[in-house]
Formats: C-alpha cells, structure tokens, sequence
C-alpha cells in the first residue's frame, strides 16, 4: 500500500466492532473506502513489519472502550505505543469510558496533543475531526519530500537526533513489581560499512 492510500486506522476491540463499522460507514465517501483501515486489536502480532505498516497511516482513531483498558496486556500496551504516534494524529473516541487517564497510566501518550471526541457527539464531529488530522498529513508529507541522494554528514545528523524514547508504562505503582519496556520513538537505519 502506498503511504498516499494510508489514510485512517480505526483500532478497537470486539466488545466495539460494531462502533467501528458505523464508523467506518461514516467516513466511506469522504476519505476512500481502499484507505480505510478497521483493525481488530485483539489481532496484534508481534511483527515489526505490521507495527510500521499500521504507524504510516495519515490519522489513526482509537475506539476506547471499558473492554480494551480491560484487556491491555504489555503486548497490547506495546502496540499502542508503537502505532498511536504522532500523538498529534490520533483520535480517542471514549466509548463507555469517561477519561483518556486510565489509557495514560499504560500508555505513553501525550494526552494534551491527541484529541478526544465522545459517543455523544454527531457524526459530523467525528468526520470533521478526521479529515482535518488526514489533510494535515497530506500537506506534512508534500512538504517533507526531500531529495534521494543526502550528503552523509546529513545522514550522521538525522541519526544523532533519533534519542528519545518512550517507556511502557509510564508509571509503576509504589511496592508493585512489573515490566518496563523502553522503545526508540523513531526509527534508526544501521548500514555496515564494507571494506
């Protein structure tokens, strides 16, 4: 798929299927439906190859339900962090759920820069809310276009700025024992010199 057809990721979980097919539903016509990405969460593999495909969507909307906080393992924690990046590209649609916190205590998410949209609110909102994120990656992504061939002093530049990271979860209760995970925020390209 090419990153211009990459449009909207909807991730939930089944106890929200049918929330993602109206959504879906919502934005056939305005956003084309070969764009449109439904994703299962409770599908998740551990395949770097499904992490960075799912990343390269334009917005990705988030269908929070009591079910999904439920169901956040480290191996669905991970995969938030992973996918729900830029925060400024992300929707959370709080579905039976009253606040993004409980996600933000797992999941590190930059609470103020995504935004929140509720069950209550007409579809328009939703629609609206979506193809203003989907346009402004488009215009991201005609600006950043840069030549193929880059001096190799740039190349050393753009690997020195790739050090923040992010750790899963954010917070560790006091007296508690748990997994940590550390994860880049960018991608890092490693070439072997020959010679």
């Amino acid at each position: 798929m090419s990153h211009a057809v990459e449009q909207l990721l909807i991730i939930y979980e089944c106890e929200a299927q049918q929330w993602a097919t109206y959504l879906r539903s919502v934005f056939t016509g305005s956003l084309s439906e070969a764009s449109i990405c439904s994703y299962d969460i409770a599908t998740v593999s551990s395949r770097q190859d499904d992490f960075l495909r799912l990343s390269q969507y334009s917005c990705k909307l988030l269908i929070l339900s009591k079910g999904m906080l439920e169901g956040l393992c480290p191996k669905l924690r991970f995969f938030l962090a992973r996918v729900l990046c830029p925060a400024t590209a992300v929707v959370v649609l709080l579905c039976g759920v009253e606040s993004l916190a409980p996600l933000l205590e797992q999941v590190p998410l930059n609470g103020d820069d995504c935004l929140q949209v509720s069950s209550e609110q007409d579809a328009h909102e939703y629609l609206s809310a979506v193809t203003d994120i989907v346009k402004k990656g488009a215009l991201a992504s005609a600006a950043n276009v840069k030549p193929l061939i880059r001096g190799l002093s740039e190349r050393k530049a753009a690997a020195r700025s790739v050090r923040s990271m992010a750790v899963v979860p954010s917070r560790v209760p006091c007296g508690s024992s748990t997994e940590v995970f550390i994860f880049l925020k960018k991608r890092v390209g490693w070439q072997r010199r020959r010679g």
